[in-house]
Order: structure tokens, then sequence, then C-alpha cells
């Protein structure tokens, strides 16, 4: 596996991972600042939840990272606002598996 050089710009990265032909880039993801305001054009709510565990069994492993961004959306599927962000990191009780961390 080949590494990229250190100092490439972001632009140049994209280029190098696009002429190997084994990556696509969709589009570059861009921060959207949080609001407190209310946009009519964007009636409906909805929360993308996010979580990281120990494993896949629901009795036997633990979370240990939770994320929510709460955000407005229209009729279209379209997102308007992004309106809060929560993250929380918490210590297992015992080692992650060599299996989960990969």
């Amino acid at each position: 596996m080949s590494r990229m050089p250190l100092g490439m710009s972001e632009d140049d990265m994209v280029r190098s991972l696009k002429v190997t032909g084994r990556y696509r880039i969709l589009s570059k993801l861009e921060p959207r600042r949080i609001t407190a305001g209310f946009d009519f054009a964007f009636l409906s709510r909805g929360i993308v939840l996010d979580t990281k565990t120990t494993g896949l069994n629901a009795r036997r492993d633990e979370i240990v990272e939770i994320e929510l961004v709460a955000f407005s959306f229209n009729e279209a599927g379209r997102i308007g606002d992004v309106s809060a962000v929560y993250g929380c990191l918490q210590e297992p009780s015992r080692p992650i598996s060599p299996e989960i961390t990969r």
C-alpha cells in the first residue's frame, strides 16, 4: 500500500486517490453551523445517532461512544439546519477485543 507524501494539499490527495481507480470521492463534507432559529421551509425534525460498542452482544458488551446530530429537513428530504450536536465517551470496563478494534 502506498502512502501519500506529507504536505499534500486536499486537492492533490483527492487526485491521487482517484487515479488509483480504487476510490471515488462523492463530495467534501462541510461543517454546518448550529442554529437556534426556525426555518419554516424545513418543518420535519430528525436525529442521526452513531454509537461505538465493545462488541455485538447486547447483554455483555458496552456502548463506549454516543454521538447525536439534530437537524431539520423538508418533504423532499433536503437537510435544513443543524440544531444541536452531542457527543460522549465512556471508558470500557474491560479491554476491547482485537476483533472489534479491527
